[in-house]
């Protein structure tokens, strides 16, 4: 996650390899990365991207992005940072589902409410989204798991954010606000 270059070795001894590529994960932006990819912290992991990007072709440096319950909305503004702001090319960014989409875990995807579900559907259906590898596979499974009655609110995300939250010391109540209005709501 790019949290160790400043005076590493390993970084150093990398950057003299001729074919070396990097594979970069990110998952959202700001506190929400710092959640998901704790202690990442999203600054450290900006300004180090700006030196792996002065320092190595822009083609050796790819990203690669998982798509769950809990970035499934905010998920595509990373992507357009990353696009815009960043300047990394569509078909350097890959996108993957949580677990495979084989369900279970936590941040499952087939949990979705429908109406959440339709809001995701909604934001990445935008152009510039469409052709990033692996964003097919993911319409397609949120499509799906609208004939999936969902059991979103009543299982896994809560007990782990809980347990996360007391670990790290966090509060993914104001981290994913728009995941929490889902909390006590009945399935759909």
């Amino acid at each position: 996650n790019l949290t160790q270059i400043n005076n590493s070795s390993i970084f150093q001894n990398l950057l003299k390899l001729k074919n070396c590529s990097w594979l970069v994960s990110v998952d959202d932006c700001a506190e929400r990365f710092e959640y998901l990819r704790y202690p990442a912290k999203w600054k450290e992991f900006i300004d180090n991207f700006n030196v792996l990007k002065t320092t190595v072709s822009a083609t050796q440096i790819a990203l690669n992005m998982v798509f769950t319950s809990i970035n499934a909305l905010t998920l595509w503004d990373t992507v357009d940072y990353m696009l815009d702001i960043i300047g990394i090319q569509p078909n350097l960014i890959t996108l993957a589902l949580y677990n495979n989409g084989q369900g279970g875990g936590p941040w499952n995807m087939n949990d979705l409410p429908i109406d959440y579900q339709n809001l995701v559907l909604e934001k990445m259906n935008q152009p510039q989204f469409k052709s990033i590898r692996g964003w097919q596979n993911i319409y397609n499974h949120v499509t799906a798991c609208a004939n999936i009655p969902p059991s979103w609110m009543t299982g896994h995300p809560w007990s782990e954010f809980d347990r996360l939250d007391g670990r790290r010391g966090l509060d993914s109540r104001t981290t994913f606000p728009e995941v929490y209005k889902y909390k006590d709501i009945e399935p759909n």
